[in-house]
């Protein structure tokens, strides 16, 4: 390996290490989701999750339909929750969704319950 490649190749080993370094300085979060939600569901949760800014709790509701079985998918559902991030306790942040999520909803859905939250790993 000549000295050129060698410097070149440690220069981007040391860049990817500082970019690790850099993504482990933000707080690690963890989503809490029930078990038996349809895939579709989770992944708009991961989502939503992923592109959450900041610290703090936060809360992802859906309306509820009690004739709905527990891992059915009804996307219109999923489309009109709602969600909210950045509270200091629970209560907060599954307020603020529920209203988010009650605002949207339309009249032929359930009331919204909160399904998921958002939490930095302690």
């Amino acid at each position: 390996m000549t000295p050129f490649i060698k410097i070149v190749t440690t220069a981007v080993a040391m860049s990817a290490i500082a970019t690790l370094a850099a993504a482990s300085d933000a707080p690690a979060r963890v989503l809490k989701i029930p078990q038996g939600l349809c895939p579709q569901t989770v992944s708009a949760m991961t989502d939503w999750a992923a592109k959450a800014n900041g610290s703090g709790i936060g809360a992802y509701a859906m309306p509820v339909d009690m004739d709905t079985k527990v891992g059915q998918c009804d996307t219109a559902k999923i489309a009109m929750g709602g969600v909210a991030y950045g509270y200091t306790s629970y209560e907060e942040a599954a307020a603020a969704a529920t209203a988010s999520c009650e605002a949207q909803r339309g009249a032929d859905m359930g009331n919204c319950k909160v399904f998921a939250y958002l939490v930095d790993q302690k």
